[in-house]
């Protein structure tokens, strides 16, 4: 259980991704409000920009007590992540266009 949370812990450093989402689901289906594992498993998701999933896990994690400021920094991270989908979604419809 707590070798998970570490494993999430450098996968996220290293960037990889997706082996940290999937360990922190493994300890969220122990413990569903672990805050570590769901402020790493939301910055993890916003980094591959599974942007409706981090926001479910910013909103469970708003609700087990985390700080205000963690909550505030994942939901700028999770604005930041929309503009730039947004930008290259407008860049790929606008370069088929011409």
């Amino acid at each position: 259980f707590p070798c998970y949370l570490n494993m999430a812990a450098c996968e996220l450093k290293l960037k990889q991704y997706s082996s940290c989402i999937r360990h922190c689901t493994k300890v969220l289906r122990r413990d569903s409000s672990n805050e570590k594992a769901l402020f790493r498993r939301a910055t993890a998701l916003l980094e591959v920009f599974e942007l409706e999933k981090a926001q479910k896990d910013i909103n469970a994690l708003s609700q087990v007590s985390a700080s205000p400021g963690v909550i505030q920094r994942l939901s700028f991270l999770l604005e930041k992540q929309k503009k730039k989908e947004q930008k290259r979604y407008k860049n790929l419809f606008h370069k088929t266009d011409a």
